[in-house]
């Protein structure tokens, strides 16, 4: 007895002596196939954690501590040191978010509270490096 396979891309046919048959492949989800054995799941949402890390590699909220530090020094005498920092800082973990999407799957009041622990992380260097050039420019 002779058998003569022919694989096509839905089906494949079986001829044995003269007698032809075919047969139609019906495919399912084949498990060494990632794509259908492991359907993709939605990202989970961001923690505080995540939006922190996030938030200290922004360079936009970088420039905006650089410049609110420079502004806050030139008006100190006037202003004072803690409130227009403080103010400033309130205003740049709201103003991201709310204008550029920041943290947005995770809702305004934690992207609010990632900017602001972020905003205190980068103020600390900013301003010992503001507070050390000055010291050098003064001697």
């Amino acid at each position: 007895a002779r058998f003569h396979f022919e694989v096509d891309k839905n089906r494949f046919l079986v001829t044995h002596g003269v007698r032809q048959c075919e047969r139609v492949e019906i495919r399912g989800p084949n498990v060494h196939d990632r794509e259908t054995a492991f359907p993709a799941k939605e990202p989970a949402m961001p923690t505080v954690a995540d939006l922190i890390s996030a938030a200290l590699i922004d360079p936009f909220r970088i420039i905006l501590l650089v410049g609110l530090v420079a502004t806050q020094r030139r008006t100190a005498a006037v202003t004072g040191a803690v409130l227009p920092l403080a103010a400033g800082m309130l205003f740049v973990a709201v103003i991201i978010p709310a204008t550029m999407g920041f943290g947005a799957e995770a809702g305004l009041l934690k992207a609010v509270v990632a900017g602001l622990v972020a905003n205190a992380i980068w103020l600390v260097p900013i301003i010992a490096i503001t507070r050390f050039w000055e010291g050098r420019a003064g001697r």
